[in-house]
């Protein structure tokens, strides 16, 4: 009966070893998937930052919450699929369905507009694509966002959508981490974020950090396009 004990007790030992050594190897092989992912890339840098700046302040008192129950986030809607102006259209979660988006309706703000509706337009017929959710959003002056992931309905392999960022305000003191990269997107200049990956957002500055942040659905014309395109400097966060 000892000796079954003793076997027993062996085989449980090599048990927990070889699981552990399987889960090191599984992180180790996750960390190196990430390691190698495309966090972000600079696609275009001539967009005209004063028009960009003139439009926003000419709807700027249009920004409202996201919902009641943050005040992070901070937006105005352009447009979404059901073409409101309320907090809904703010909301990603009710633009995608399943791995896919649903088709977004200009909203009134977007109409009293005349730049930011040429720069969609342009998008569309450069990359053969369709501009879905479209927001300008606002995060504080000395906030942040925390961790997160956005979803694999943005990964830039598999994924239906890609986002767009394009910074109207903002300063070298706000961080976009992503995947462990600390990246500064200038304004007037549109960029990739591979918001798939883990990623938050840290705003050291004074001044609120204002983002036109556009959402398209997904090609291999514009996936090549990303993975040609120059990656912007980037500092290693450490944790």
């Amino acid at each position: 009966m000892l000796k079954q004990v003793r076997v027993m007790a062996a085989l449980l030992i090599v048990y927990f070893i070889l699981c552990s050594t399987v889960n090191s190897f599984c992180r180790d092989n996750a960390h190196k998937k990430n390691k190698a992912a495309v966090e972000c890339r600079l696609l275009e840098d001539d967009f005209s930052l004063e028009l960009l700046q003139e439009e926003f302040e000419s709807i700027k008192k249009y920004i409202i919450p996201r919902s009641k129950y943050t005040n992070l986030w901070y937006g105005i809607p352009l447009k979404n699929p059901l073409g409101v102006v309320d907090a809904r259209g703010l909301q990603l979660s009710l633009s995608v369905v399943g791995n896919r988006m649903k088709k977004c309706y200009p909203t009134s703000y977007l109409e009293k507009l005349v730049y930011i509706p040429a720069i969609l337009d342009q998008i569309e017929k450069r990359f053969k694509t369709e501009v879905g959710l479209v927001r300008i959003f606002k995060l504080p002056s000395e906030s942040s966002l925390p961790l997160h992931r956005d979803g694999s309905v943005f990964n830039l392999h598999t994924g239906k959508v890609f986002r767009l960022h394009i910074p109207i305000i903002t300063s070298s003191d706000v961080q976009f981490i992503i995947n462990d990269k600390i990246f500064y997107l200038q304004p007037g200049k549109m960029y990739f974020t591979n918001v798939s990956l883990p990623h938050f957002v840290v705003n050291n500055s004074k001044i609120d950090r204002i983002h036109l942040i556009i959402d398209v659905h997904a090609n291999n014309e514009l996936r090549k396009y990303i993975l040609n395109s120059k990656q912007p400097e980037y500092v290693l966060h450490y944790n």
